[in-house]
């Protein structure tokens, strides 16, 4: 994972478009940075899975992804201004990052 250095100006994302694709390990989503460039974006499925809580279906988890698409987008853009990417240049959204209320005590 890497990170920006301190004070660097943020860099808003898009849409991409409004396909999403089931992953084994989540659900995949496309964004676009200011320089029109494609960015992958995955949400985990532990991260829907608690967010929703119980055992959700594979078709609750979209289900729960397409009502909260705007939610995890942010996320996905804030981790970005921050310069969080996985090794592949991609943003991972997880737990952590979508149900930070989890963690705190």
């Amino acid at each position: 994972m890497s990170h920006a250095p301190i004070g660097a100006k943020p860099m808003p994302l898009k849409r991409l478009n409004e396909a999403y694709v089931v992953e084994l390990d989540g659900i995949g989503f496309g964004m676009l940075d200011e320089q029109w460039r494609k960015l992958r974006c995955l949400v985990t499925g532990a991260a829907i899975t608690d967010a929703i809580g119980g055992t959700p279906t594979q078709a609750e988890q979209v289900e729960w992804f397409l009502s909260n698409r705007s939610s995890v987008e942010q996320v996905a853009a804030a981790k970005f201004d921050q310069r969080t990417f996985e090794n592949d240049g991609s943003i991972r959204v997880g737990t952590r990052d979508l149900n930070p209320h989890l963690f705190a005590f």
